[in-house]
């Protein structure tokens, strides 16, 4: 079983590893000049990338892993398909696949909202972890239900694929520092990542929207 387990983590790691390589490499492809054709490529390879690492975390989760890093996956998982999906779905196009990942995304974010809400009464700092992820999920997800099958202009559509893309790839990034980097109090690693990124990612929807990096 210890064999098993050490195989499944080094997938997973090697498929960290990937998603944050290719995520870096699509999201700079526009800055360094390269084709639109590099940029594609590389965010498949960070879509399938997640799908490992979503793989991957149930059964870790199951051989003695962290259940939080689970739902980590799942979110994680989750941005990155809808990501995927806001690039290649049709315009005013939604499908039964789009609906059920959302519906379960929420229920997922309810789950971490609620754990914790239960951590924080327990006096585990770790709630605040479970509460700021489980509302970035149920947040995004709700606004996607609202969304689906309604008409976008590009611009918009290109801001959501990167909001949902750059969500998940913090995700990944926090993973990754959990594991590898020691400080406490522990939830602030956790944190980290999503208070230093997100500020800058909501700037870059900002100007994505307006026209100004379309």
């Amino acid at each position: 079983m210890e064999t098993l387990r050490q195989s499944l983590l080094a997938i997973h790691i090697a498929a960290g590893f990937a998603a944050i390589v290719a995520s870096l490499a699509a999201a700079s492809s526009k800055a360094l000049g390269l084709s639109h054709r590099a940029h594609v490529a590389t965010g498949r390879c960070f879509v399938w990338a997640m799908l490992g690492i979503v793989v991957t975390s149930l059964p870790l989760s199951l051989l003695g892993g962290s259940l939080l890093l689970l739902l980590v996956g799942i979110l994680s998982g989750y941005l990155a398909f809808a990501g995927w999906r806001e690039a290649v779905r049709p315009p005013g196009s939604g499908v039964l696949i789009d609906r059920v990942a959302a519906v379960l995304m929420v229920l997922a974010g309810l789950v971490m909202c609620g754990w914790g809400a239960l951590a924080l009464v327990g006096g585990s700092m770790g709630g605040i972890v479970l509460g700021v992820f489980g509302t970035i999920g149920l947040s995004l997800a709700t606004t996607d239900l609202r969304r689906i099958g309604r008409p976008a202009e590009r611009t918009t559509r290109i801001a959501n694929h990167m909001v949902r893309m750059m969500g998940a790839t913090i995700a990944v990034i926090t993973a990754f520092l959990v594991v590898n980097v020691r400080f406490e109090p522990g939830w602030v690693v956790w944190i980290a990542p999503t208070a230093v990124l997100t500020p800058l990612i909501v700037a870059w929807s900002r100007l994505i929207r307006r026209g100004r990096l379309a």
